[in-house]
């Protein structure tokens, strides 16, 4: 649920963007590159 947000302002939603991005990374968790690889 940490994911769910209402954000109403543009440059607001731009920050939340990059403070998720800057405190997980760009990388695909282990579990997100599995599901990656069953659709190619």
């Amino acid at each position: 649920m940490d994911l769910i947000q209402v954000i109403d302002k543009p440059h607001e939603v731009v920050e939340a963007i990059f403070k998720h991005y800057e405190t997980r990374g760009f990388e695909p968790s282990p579990a997100e590159q599995q599901i990656m690889q069953f659709y190619l």
